[in-house]
Parts: structure tokens; C-alpha cells; sequence
């Protein structure tokens, strides 16, 4: 059965986007069928449903019609429904919300319309409690529905309720308004109308359910108050003959002047942003709508004040849950990230602070591309297009901190809807121990694959060799023999550099990190390279650029990843022929996140599906090679955050490309 929130950042997203539509759904007045078909599809777009409809219901004739529907029923809205057997009448008799899960299974409330199994039912109830109708919502498989679910059914329920018997009031009021317009002009052929629209309005004005008010702005008095309003603000009626406007509202005048001038302005006005003072001094929250009238000779106006407390309250407890999500999220050991539509970050909690060592200011002014080192501004655009609202994506990265250090990262990004702009909520997480962990078991593997190896490959033969070696040293051997011996001795000579290599590449590597100008210091490794008579047969083409470029690295590691990718190159290549080694930065970002060491060959090209292989242990294209330099080459790489690249195409040759990231603190240090 679907649950109504899968996850907890669902809800927030869901509590958010309820907020948004409840402060922007106001009835003002005039269009009732347009404010009621956004509640029902508001509706049924927040909870998740297949169909939600605004009934009005004749409880005398056991009836009710379909004011407005979510989605287009035809003909079928200017019916009149038979309550009896169904959901809805239970709705009806109880005037209690109704949730069921799965008609199929229950059945004692009465009967869904056919296709649907799920069902949420609220009454539509007038300010001085009549059911007037309800708000049904259906979907078409079972379903769980959240207390949130239903409290926001009950607001839009309220809502509707209040804009129909508003609609009927607001009706009234301009046929009253215009008829008294006419009464004015028309004052002697109109006496007799007069009189009776005076009695309309008393009936209106004694018995409506909302508190109206005869206001005189101008001399700052309350001309006229119906019961209701006495009941409102706790005076009788002749006491709030003998206040001014100015005592139900002190702190507010200003306010209420503003609003005045807007009624006189455009005819009409409505807020719910003032309040009451009661008789006993409480603030009674407010809504008002209200209009000019002609009382004499002086432009008045009247007021329609509705107490909206409770709904004020039920709009606080959905802050206050939202706050409490949010209080969760500021705690999270993770870092939460609200991204824009242009990379922007436009919120973070606590735990992004203090992960990239920026302030919750500092990161607001930050985009996706100042973090995220392992992608250029152009692969993270791809990338972001990639996304969809449908699924939460994973994708790993660098992520850089201010001190210009960097880690590994991995985030679970979801796409939301807001305001009309499309969101990404990130959740990051700093995967470095998770790496850590994953590279001992890869190289827990990797030993037992070694211990295997040397067993049969070195201890054996070493121990006869050796033995061999003892025993012919003893001995005066002739020329035959002594070919033999130095056999031997060389072969123990090559076993013994085999197990240095495996012990070297078993070993996890040991960083003593210092800053260094990779430019020069490659120049100097290459300077020493000279004497090397491998590749002192070469031509070594260096090229670097002009601006320094620091790394934070060991400098012994380093200078053995160099001395090996250049031998590898010249021992792959032609006596006499060139190869290229450069320095450069990643020119995608500004400035510069990482540096590229690249060194190339004009040998014969390594096939596809050989280059994956290049780099594990213990394989090998050369017919004296052990397998173990690029293997090693590749762990100390990687023990320095970079990566390494082979590519190998019939025009270009093979390259072997180091990625180091920048440190950009060199300087200071």
C-alpha cells in the first residue's frame, strides 16, 4: 500500500509547497467557481490523488451537486447526486473527516465511484458551524494518508466553506451597494425600495454569521455594529457605539488607514492582515473584506470581520512542523545543499560549514563549480541536465574546502519544484574512509594474490638457487660450470628485485607531504634522467608553463612516478625518438582546480582493450617486464587524491596523463 511520504525530505518538500499555496490562496471575492476548482486541484496535487471535487450538499433532500472537480468530468458536474450508500454521506452524517485506505476491504462506509479504492472525505462547515457540503478526494489504488494529509484537507475545507458563504455575502453586498446608489439619484421614485433594501440589509446585517461593522474613517468612529461583532469583540452593542475605530485597533492605524484608502481607491479591499483588540484585551486575528457605503451624506465604509484563529493556528502548526524538519536537517551529521537552476547554493546547514570551512554567508555566494574539482564547468552542466524530478541521482566527486585541501565526495541529489523553479536538494558526504576501507580490501586481495605468487615464483626457486650458489662456491668448476653459476647468481639477482617490487607495492603508501613547483621539479627529475642509458637515447621534450603551479605532495613518490613513465615511454619508443613531456593546468575552471603531467610516445599504439590492464599487477608487454611499475605508479597517484589517464591512439601515440589537484595555500605557507 503507497505510503504518503517515502522519506523524511519528502515531507519537507511537501510541507513547504502546502505553505506556499495556502499563503497564496485567498478568496477575494467575485470568482467562487475559479477559487474552488484551484482548491480541488491544489488538493489533489499535494495529497497525490487521482481526483478531488468541492460537493454542496442538500441534507433535506439527501442530495448534493459537484461545485468544482480536479479534473474535467463533462456533463457529469451539472448532476445531482444520491447521498445514500455512499462515502460522502458518511461525511455528511457524522460531520467528521473520513480516511479509507482501501474500499475493497472496507466497506461499512459506504460506497467509492467505480475505479477508485482510496478515499479522504472532509466537511465543509460555516463559521457558525453548518455543513454545507464537503471536500472528497479519490485515488484509484489503496493508499495510507498522513495526519498532515488531513489537517490540510480540513484548511482547504475551511477555506472553501468560507469563500462560498463569502461569495453569498459578497453577492448581497453589491446588489445592496448598487441599489442604494440608485436610491440616492432616484431618492423620491425610490422610497419605497429604499425601505425595503434597508430591511434586507437589517436581516443581513442582525443575522449574518460573520461580524459586519459601519465604519466612519474619517471621524474615527464605529456608526453601526450587527450582534455578531458584539460576540466577536466581547462589548454589547451599545458599547461599540461608544468606541472609536481607533480603540478596536491601537496598534494598528496605520495599517488600517493604508487599507481604507485601498477600499475607497478600487471599490472594494480585503486582508488578513490586522487584528482586533477584544474586550479582554486579546488579539483576535482577522479576515476583512470590505467596501464603500453611502450613509448620509459622508462615504463610509462596511466591513465584513471574520475570526480566523484557528485557522492562523493550524497555519503556525505547519511552521512549526516545518521548523522542526528543518531543526533535524541543522543537525544532520551531513551536508545538506539547496542548489538553483544556475548552480547556485542558496542554503546549507551547520554541517557544510564545518565541512568546507566556509560560513553559512560564505556558501551562499558559492556555486556547484568553486566546490566540485573532478568535473569542469561544462561536464557539471551535462551532468545537471541529465537529472529529472522522476528519481533522487548519486554521483561521486572532489570536493574542495577553503583551505584548499579536497576529499572525496558522494551526493544524492533530488529535484523539487518551487515557486516555479526547478531545486536540487544535495545531501553530501565525505566518502573518504568509505574509499579508505575499499582500497584495503582491494588490497587485502591483492596481497593474498601475492602471497600465492610469491610462493611459487620467488620462494621456491630462490632456495634452490641459493643453494645451488653455496654449494658451486666451493668448488673449482670449469668454464661450462662457471656459466652455469653466473646463471644462477644473476637469476637470484632478478628474483630478489622481483620481491623488493612486490614488498614495494604491497605496502600501503606512506606520504611525507611538502609544497612543490611541479614545473621545476619535473625539469630537475628529467635533468638527472640524462645519464640513464635508457633514456639517454631518447630526445626529452619538456615543456611547462610560465605561472608556478603547487602541489602538496611527497616529493620521493612523486620523482618515482616520473623516472617510471619516462622509462616505460623511452623503452615502448625507437631509439632517437622524441618524448614529450608537459605541465599543464586544467584551463575548464578559473582558477585552475588540478594540474596535468602528461608524457607521450610515438611507439606502436596499445590496443583498447590492453590499456585497462596496464595498471594491474603483474601485467606486463614487455618480455622483461615484471608487471609492478605502473601498478606502483598508480597507488601513489591515488594516495595523492589525482588520477591517472593512459589513452593510446594510432596519430597521437600513447599518453600517460597524472592529474594532481592545486594547492592553493602554497603560497601562504
Amino acid at each position: 500500500m503507497q505510503a504518503p511520504f517515502p522519506d523524511r525530505q519528502d515531507m519537507i518538500s511537501w510541507q513547504t509547497k502546502a505553505l506556499e499555496i495556502l499563503s497564496c490562496l485567498n478568496y477575494r471575492g467575485g470568482k467562487l467557481s475559479e477559487y474552488l476548482d484551484t482548491i480541488a486541484k491544489n488538493m489533489s496535487v499535494l495529497v497525490g490523488l487521482d481526483w478531488s471535487v468541492v460537493t454542496l450538499c442538500d441534507e433535506q433532500k439527501g442530495s448534493d451537486r459537484i461545485l468544482a472537480s480536479s479534473i474535467d468530468i463533462g456533463a457529469a458536474a451539472e448532476k445531482v447526486y444520491e447521498l445514500h450508500g455512499t462515502l460522502t454521506n458518511t461525511v455528511v452524517n457524522t460531520g467528521e473527516p473520513l480516511v479509507v485506505e482501501d474500499t475493497n476491504s472496507c466497506t461499512q462506509y459506504g460506497q467509492a465511484p467505480e475505479g477508485y479504492q482510496a478515499y479522504l472525505g472532509v466537511p465543509m462547515r460555516t463559521a457558525d458551524g453548518n455543513l454545507i457540503g464537503t471536500i472528497c478526494s479519490f485515488h484509484r489504488s489503496p493508499r495510507q494518508f498522513s495526519a498532515d494529509e488531513v489537517q490540510l484537507a480540513t484548511i482547504f475545507a475551511e477555506r472553501a466553506a468560507n469563500a462560498i458563504d463569502n461569495y453569498q455575502l459578497y453577492q448581497m453586498q453589491q446588489e445592496l451597494n448598487q441599489k442604494l446608489a440608485t436610491e440616492i439619484e432616484e431618492r423620491k421614485e425610490a422610497e419605497i425600495a429604499l425601505k425595503a433594501s434597508e430591511k434586507r440589509f437589517r436581516n443581513i446585517f442582525e443575522f449574518s454569521n460573520d461580524a459586519i461593522f459601519i465604519l466612519d474613517p474619517g471621524n474615527d468612529k464605529i456608526i453601526l455594529a450587527n450582534p455578531k461583532a458584539s460576540q466577536l469583540l466581547g462589548y454589547s452593542t451599545g458599547e461599540l457605539k461608544t468606541l472609536s475605530i481607533s480603540q478596536v485597533h491601537p496598534e494598528e492605524m496605520a495599517k488600517l488607514k493604508e487599507f481604507g484608502d485601498l477600499v475607497y481607491a478600487q471599490g472594494y479591499g480585503w486582508t488578513d492582515e490586522l487584528f482586533c483588540l477584544g474586550s479582554n484585551g486579546e488579539k483576535i486575528d482577522c479576515e476583512i473584506s470590505a467596501s464603500p457605503i453611502e450613509i448620509g451624506d459622508r462615504t463610509c465604509i462596511l466591513a465584513l470581520v471574520r475570526d480566523i484563529r484557528a485557522r492562523k493556528h493550524a497555519e503556525k502548526a505547519l511552521r512549526d512542523s516545518e521548523m522542526r524538519f528543518r531543526t533535524l536537517v541543522e543537525n544532520a551529521a551531513d551536508s545538506f545543499l539547496l542548489i538553483n537552476s544556475a548552480g547556485q547554493l542558496l542554503d546549507v546547514n551547520q554541517s557544510a560549514c564545518d565541512t568546507y570551512g566556509y560560513s553559512r554567508e560564505e556558501m551562499c555566494q558559492l556555486s556547484i563549480a568553486d566546490i566540485e574539482t573532478k568535473y569542469s564547468l561544462a561536464q557539471i552542466e551535462e551532468i545537471r541536465r541529465q537529472f529529472s524530478c522522476d528519481q533522487p541521482h548519486a554521483l561521486e566527486g572532489i570536493h574542495r574546502r577553503r583551505d584548499g585541501s579536497v576529499f572525496p565526495a558522494e551526493a544524492r541529489i533530488s529535484l523539487f519544484e518551487s515557486v516555479g523553479e526547478t531545486l536540487e536538494l544535495a545531501l553530501v558526504r565525505d566518502i573518504s574512509d568509505r574509499l579508505t576501507a575499499e582500497r584495503a580490501l582491494r588490497h587485502l586481495a591483492e596481497i593474498g594474490e601475492l602471497a600465492t605468487m610469491i610462493v611459487h615464483e620467488v620462494r621456491n626457486p630462490l632456495t634452490t638457487v641459493l643453494m645451488g650458489l653455496n654449494f658451486f662456491k666451493r668448488l673449482e668448476l670449469e668454464q661450462a660450470a662457471l656459466k652455469r653459476l653466473n646463471l644462477a647468481s644473476s637469476e637470484g639477482d632478478r628474483l630478489k628485485r622481483l620481491l623488493n617490487e612486490i614488498l614495494l607495492y604491497a605496502k600501503e603508501p606512506s606520504l611525507e607531504k611538502e609544497y612543490i613547483e611541479i614545473g621545476a621539479y619535473v625539469e630537475k627529475i628529467l635533468e638527472t634522467l640524462q645519464d640513464n642509458p635508457t633514456v639517454m637515447s631518447h630526445q626529452i621534450q619538456f615543456t611547462t608553463v610560465t605561472t608556478p603551479l603547487f602541489v602538496k605532495a611527497d616529493a620521493d613518490k612523486i620523482k618515482q612516478v616520473i623516472i617510471n613513465l619516462v622509462t616505460n615511454a623511452c623503452e615502448a619508443s625507437p631509439i632517437g625518438s622524441k618524448i614529450s613531456v608537459t605541465i599543464e593546468p586544467d584551463r575548464a575552471a578559473v582558477p585552475p582546480c588540478c594540474v596535468y603531467i602528461n608524457v607521450q610516445n610515438g611507439g606502436e599504439p596499445i590496443p583498447p582493450a590492453v590499456l585497462p590492464k596496464l595498471t594491474k599487477p603483474f601485467f606486463t608487454t614487455k618480455s622483461a617486464g615484471n608487471g609492478l611499475g605502473l601498478a606502483i605508479v598508480s597507488r601513489i597517484i591515488e594516495a595523492h587524491n589525482g588520477e591517472l589517464v593512459i589513452t593510446s591512439t594510432e596519430a597521437k601515440g600513447t599518453v600517460v596523463r597524472v592529474q594532481l589537484p592545486i594547492s592553493t595555500n602554497a603560497n601562504q605557507n
